[in-house]
């Protein structure tokens, strides 16, 4: 097992093991960065980010920052992150991470409150946005991340929280996406996240020669634990991403062995994939075919769930024609590919590990530091999230099915929301999910969520994500969400794709049944509504972690879904 710095007494917060990896390995490489005006990715070592996070500790010192206060840092993916994040945190203050994507008047909410009295931004631009927005708050100062030049300065403001009153240890203050009203602020210690990354490592098992791709967003609980902060315990190396839309470049320049995803990217991997090979041949189709099928055969013979048979001869010769050119297309040295935030298709977790793509799911949320489950390559079953980590304790409450977590990941609490809290960890200090469970022979498997369960008039109850995930199978379709609460069938409201935009609405209605003939009558879908625009976080429709915003998605399509229900 690799080498975890983290240790109570002697390493007890997140800067400490900063510092603890800047002594062990001043030299090696932290960070790899695109640089603009070199058109060339260039690398930085521990000893360099050192300079850089007791320059801006210091500038952020002479401006008056103090133990308690809120940095709030609005950014994309980069070195300036950790500068920033980790400035912060050896003055002992507390890191607001922002959601770089997200619309204005969220983040201006954010910080009005989280009480935030200094904000890290990446442009003047990016300030001039997001200014016209903000109310009376405790905000006094505005950075540049680059030079760190304070480029708003207000008037300072009496402490509106007693230093006092925060919580012992408290780390960040983590904003849920919010999928339904105003986003909550998630309290994580030092010890809550430490605790639960030298945990994840004992599943996965990261090593000083790793070298991860970065692109989710670190303002996400998932990224900033996995891909960030367990990386520095472990001494591995971390390569910043230029962009999602630059994303197969990069794998391919960048070569990583670990990437942390969403089912999201593999998705649209897929989606690309299926593109290409309804243009190839007859003849390569069928290899393709073969190759994803022996494939998932000896990858299940290599975790003991298949005995020894003939495709075991061809797997071989197929891999080196298929599956070999598509890790290529990944990069080449993947040795992991965590996948959480949500549900990823078993169908397409099976396909990619046919092709010898390591895919491992995991589970998890905010307020769990965040990760409360995963599979490990030599325990890999692509229907489940996994065992549970040894920081983890796991429960199913026998009425509902929902899935309880306790121990010493769980958050803190909601910041100045107590009550929300008190909903959601009880008494004996289980964490309610809302997510519905079963746990067999030690894995779990999330079959829904109790929030979004849909009940029908007939009273049957679906769970709409096993039909989106299902429609979404098909390459015609980008974006799908399912709607039916209180009515006799179900509706889809569809966003198709390029492939899919010119069918008209009965195509696409076949199509839908044709992916669902699985399913009983009362989950089948029986009418649709055709939406002419993508979903988008701008207009409020998806989450910054990509989402579906439910509630605000029925209601711009409230008149077409009525009018269907009428008829």
């Amino acid at each position: 097992m690799s080498p975890i710095l983290y240790a109570k007494g002697t390493i007890d917060t997140i800067y400490d093991v900063f510092c603890e990896r800047v002594r062990q390995t001043p030299q090696a490489i932290a960070y790899r960065y695109f640089a603009k005006p070199e058109e060339a990715w260039l690398d930085i070592t521990w000893q360099t980010m050192a300079d850089y996070v007791a320059e801006r500790a210091k500038l952020l010192k002479d401006a008056g920052a103090a133990q308690g206060d809120r940095c709030a840092v609005l950014l994309e993916n980069s070195p300036y992150w950790v500068c920033a994040d980790q400035a912060a945190l050896s003055l002992n203050m507390v890191t607001v991470p922002l959601f770089y994507n997200d619309r204005a008047e969220n983040t201006a909410h954010v910080l009005l409150h989280s009480g935030t009295r200094f904000l890290i931004v990446n442009t003047r631009e990016q300030w001039q946005t997001l200014e016209p927005h903000l109310e009376e708050g405790r905000l006094e100062k505005v950075f540049l991340a680059d030079s760190f030049e304070i480029i708003w300065s207000g008037e300072k403001k009496q402490l509106s929280i007693n230093t006092d009153d925060l919580p012992e240890n408290l780390a960040t203050i983590i904003y849920t996406s919010g999928t339904t009203g105003k986003p909550k602020g998630v309290m994580l210690s030092h010890a809550n996240i430490l605790t639960n990354a030298g945990a994840a490592n004992a599943v996965s098992n990261i090593y000083p020669e790793d070298l991860f791709l970065s692109f989710l967003p670190l303002s996400h609980a998932f990224e900033r634990t996995v891909g960030y902060y367990l990386p520095m315990m472990t001494g591995a190396s971390v390569a910043f991403a230029r962009s999602v839309l630059k994303l197969q470049e990069d794998l391919v320049s960048i070569q990583p062995t670990v990437i942390v995803c969403v089912p999201r990217v593999f998705e649209k991997i897929n989606e690309r994939f299926n593109e290409k090979l309804a243009l190839a041949s007859t003849v390569m189709k069928k290899l393709v075919s073969l190759a994803e099928k022996v494939g998932y055969q000896h990858f299940q013979r290599s975790q003991k769930q298949l005995g020894w048979g003939l495709s075991e001869l061809v797997f071989p010769v197929l891999d080196h024609l298929v599956g070999n050119k598509i890790r290529a297309s990944l990069g080449g040295r993947l040795r992991i590919a965590v996948s959480g935030g949500a549900p990823l298709s078993p169908s397409i977790a099976k396909r990619y590990l046919g092709f010898g793509v390591p895919i491992i799911q995991g589970y998890g949320l905010t307020e769990c530091s965040p990760v409360v489950s995963s599979n490990s390559l030599e325990n890999n079953d692509p229907e489940s999230v996994g065992e549970a980590l040894n920081c983890a304790e796991l429960s199913i409450a026998p009425a509902s099915g929902e899935l309880l977590v306790r121990g010493p990941s769980i958050m803190l609490g909601y910041w100045l929301q107590v009550k929300e809290t008190d909903e959601v960890i009880d008494a004996e200090g289980w964490f309610h999910t809302g997510d519905i469970a079963k746990i067999v022979n030690k894995r779990v498997y999330i079959t829904g969520r109790i929030k979004d369960i849909l009940v029908l008039s007939n009273g049957e109850k679906v769970p709409p994500t096993d039909v989106e995930d299902a429609i979404l199978q098909d390459p015609w379709i980008d974006q799908v969400m399912v709607v039916g609460e209180g009515k006799p069938f179900l509706v889809a409201l569809i966003v198709a794709s390029a492939q899919g935009q010119h069918a008209s609405k009965a195509v696409l209605i076949k199509r839908i049944a044709k992916d669902m003939h699985a399913f009983p009558g009362y989950e089948k879908v029986k009418d649709i509504v055709l939406c002419p625009e993508p979903w988008t976080i701008e207009e409020g429709l998806l989450t910054p972690t990509m989402k579906l915003r439910r509630q605000q998605v029925t209601q711009k399509y409230e008149a077409q879904i009525k009018a269907i229900y009428d008829t």
